[in-house]
């Protein structure tokens, strides 16, 4: 069973393991690993399905590597240099204004979050200096479903991916902030946004970690700040 994780992290400091990004022995990141998560500027990505995702990083090299530890390995010391730059995405997500935006994580499902101890969009969450507001559950299903579903079945089961709890009536009318760890066909943010919306609660951007690099525009540069 996976250690909680507070204790996970202290561990980590107490007992260096390797550098994430290329298994030198030392810290969590090795200096030169470091700057290239670093190095990156959020981008624009516009997957297959909804719409425009801010993304700090594509999903390779160190920033792949880094969160593969992070989910599946309980690397959790890994969730601050993540957070860091997972911050410049929620930036340029946000909508103008000073007013604040609650920030709403996509969920992974119930088993995972038993395996890990942990929620890993939550905790980059906090990593980053803000409070995650949890508004939807995964359905029990919808993992197994999705799985013996054709492309076409699985972008038509979408919207049945997520339930919202019951904190969301409070929130109708006000808009959010959607953020996932990794984005691809951009299916699964649909989906946590068509369930927000349908229960009266808009989503004002979309930001991730990572994007897969065939969604990342190759033809012409993509938007940075």
């Amino acid at each position: 069973m996976p250690l909680p994780a507070v204790l996970a992290e202290a561990l980590g400091v107490l007992l260096p393991d390797r550098c994430a990004g290329c298994a030198v022995e030392g810290p969590v990141l090795c200096r030169d690993c470091s700057r290239a998560l670093h190095a990156a500027e959020p981008m624009l990505v516009r997957p297959r399905h909804g719409g425009a995702v801010h993304a700090a990083q594509p999903y390779e090299g160190v920033a792949r590597a880094a969160l593969l530890a992070l989910k599946e390995s309980g690397r959790t010391d890994l969730a601050r240099p993540l957070a860091i730059s997972l911050a410049g995405a929620l930036r340029a997500a946000l909508p103008p204004g000073d007013a604040p935006v609650p920030v709403v994580p996509v969920p992974a499902s119930a088993a995972g979050d038993r395996r890990r101890g942990y929620r890993p969009v939550e905790l980059l969450l906090r990593r980053a200096g803000l409070q995650p507001t949890r508004l939807l559950r995964a359905r029990a299903d919808a993992g197994a479903q999705q799985k013996s579903l054709d492309r076409a079945g699985r972008a038509a089961a979408r919207d049945d991916a997520y339930a919202v709890l019951p904190a969301g009536r409070r929130m109708r009318r006000t808009g959010v902030l959607l953020v996932d760890d990794v984005v691809t066909t951009g299916a699964t943010l649909a989906a946590a946004a068509a369930a927000l919306e349908s229960a009266g609660i808009p989503v004002l951007g979309r930001a991730a970690l990572c994007a897969t690099p065939e969604r990342i525009p190759r033809t012409s540069a993509p938007e940075r700040w």
